[in-house]
């Protein structure tokens, strides 16, 4: 039943799930819209995300959006990390 959670790729020697991606593109996207953030750390990409200029709020957020994504199969618990960080300047990110 569990088994259509597939694996996608392999990212810093752990399978990222199918999951992992849908959860990651959630977190960005509501997070990017909420106009509270400037900048997002996602385990789950190698790179940064910077909000839009006329977006962007005061807090740096870094998450794991599914950790334990692959214990889904075996209905072992799943949740998210992550850490909230206030912007100490204004200037360009």
């Amino acid at each position: 039943m569990f088994s259509n959670f597939s694996t996608l790729c392999l990212f810093q020697g752990e399978e990222q799930q199918k999951l992992d991606v849908i959860a990651n593109r959630l977190f960005i996207d509501y997070l990017r819209n909420s106009f509270t953030t400037c900048l997002l750390v996602s385990e789950e990409m190698d790179t940064v995300v910077e909000v839009e200029a006329e977006q962007q709020g005061s807090f740096v957020v870094c998450f794991d959006p599914l950790d334990g994504s692959n214990n889904i199969d075996c209905l072992a618990s799943i949740g998210s990390i992550f850490a909230i960080y206030r912007r100490r300047s204004r200037k360009e990110v």
